[in-house]
C-alpha cells in the first residue's frame, strides 16, 4: 500500500491493566510498551505504510487505565470497525496475555490530538485496608491498617486550586515540567467502601488539567505519611510541601504504581463521537 494513499485520523479508546508493558510511551528499542505493541500491530495491518500513533498520556509500568485514548493516522480504505476488530484480534489472541483491548472508536478531525486536545484527566488510587493481602491479579495497594485515616480528606482538600506541585513529583526536566510545574486540581477527595472478606477499600480520586511525572503517586504517598501515626507528618507539613513547590523536601514515599488507574480523559467540546463495538 502506498504511503501517499489518503489517510484518516481515528481515535481509539483502550482499557489496560498495566501489567505486561513497561509503560505506555515510546522507549528504547525492544522495551515492551503499549505504544510499541500497538504501533507494530497498526503497521502490520496497514501493510507498512508508516501509520502514526500517539497516546493520551505517559503511564508507568503497573499503572492501569479504564479509558486510554490514542489517535492514529491510517489508510482511508480501512473501515474503522473492521480495523478495531483486527487490532483486538492481535491484542487478545490466545497466545498472548490480555493486557489491553480497544473498547470503542471514533473518526476525528485531522488536528485532533489524544494528548493536546484533552481538557482534563481523572485518576483513581485504590488502597485495600485489611489483614488479608490482595491477590497478585487484583489491582490496588495493600495495607494492614491506617491509624489516622481522618487526615486523608483534609490533605486532599488542600490540593484544590492551582499550585506548583513539583514537591510531589519526580520532574523529568524536559518541556513537560521544567518551566511549568504549576498544575490546577479541580477535584480531590477520598471515599471508602466495604471489601469482601472484611476490611475496606479507600479510593482517592483526583481531576486536573494535567499532571507532572509521578505527581499523583507522590501526593498519595505524602497523604499516607500523614495518616501514619509513626510519622511526625501532619496537615501542616503537607501544606508546606504544596507552598514550597520545587524547593520542598519530599514527604513520604512515592506510592506504588499498581494502585493507580487513569479513569477518564475529558475533551470538552472536542469529545469524539465514540462508537462502541456493537
Amino acid at each position: 500500500m502506498s504511503p501517499t494513499a489518503p489517510r484518516q485520523r481515528l481515535a481509539l479508546d483502550l482499557t489496560l491493566d498495566g501489567t505486561g508493558y513497561a509503560g505506555t510511551a515510546i522507549q528504547p528499542a525492544h522495551t515492551p510498551t503499549l505504544h510499541r505493541h500497538l504501533s507494530g500491530i497498526l503497521d502490520h495491518l496497514d501493510q507498512g505504510s508508516g501509520t502514526s500513533l500517539a497516546c493520551c498520556s505517559r503511564l508507568d509500568a503497573g499503572v492501569a487505565a479504564e479509558h486510554f485514548p490514542v489517535h492514529c493516522d491510517i489508510s482511508s480504505t480501512w473501515d474503522p470497525l473492521r480495523l478495531v476488530l483486527a487490532i483486538n484480534g492481535q491484542l487478545i489472541s490466545p497466545q498472548k496475555l490480555r493486557h489491553a483491548v480497544v473498547l470503542r472508536w471514533a473518526r476525528v478531525d485531522p488536528d485532533w490530538d489524544s494528548r493536546r486536545s484533552a481538557h482534563s484527566k481523572t485518576y483513581r488510587y485504590s488502597i485495600l485496608i485489611r489483614r488479608a493481602p490482595l491477590l497478585s491479579s487484583q489491582h490496588g495497594y495493600w495495607l494492614r491498617h491506617m491509624p489516622n485515616i481522618d487526615s486523608l480528606q483534609a490533605c486532599a482538600k488542600a490540593l484544590l486550586g492551582s499550585h506548583d506541585l513539583a514537591g510531589f513529583a519526580c520532574l523529568r526536566g524536559d518541556a513537560s515540567d521544567a518551566y511549568h510545574p504549576t498544575r490546577a486540581i479541580t477535584h480531590s477527595s477520598w471515599n471508602h467502601s466495604p471489601a469482601p472478606g472484611g476490611g475496606h477499600w479507600l479510593h482517592y480520586t483526583v481531576t486536573g488539567e494535567g499532571f507532572l511525572y509521578k505527581q499523583v503517586r507522590g501526593m498519595v504517598g505524602a497523604m499516607l505519611a500523614c495518616a501514619n501515626t509513626r510519622s511526625t507528618a501532619n496537615i501542616n507539613t503537607f501544606t508546606q510541601v504544596i507552598y514550597s513547590g520545587r524547593s520542598a523536601t519530599r514527604l513520604g514515599e512515592v506510592a506504588p504504581a499498581r494502585g493507580l488507574c487513569l479513569l477518564n480523559v475529558d475533551y470538552g467540546a472536542r469529545t469524539p463521537r465514540w462508537h462502541d463495538l456493537q
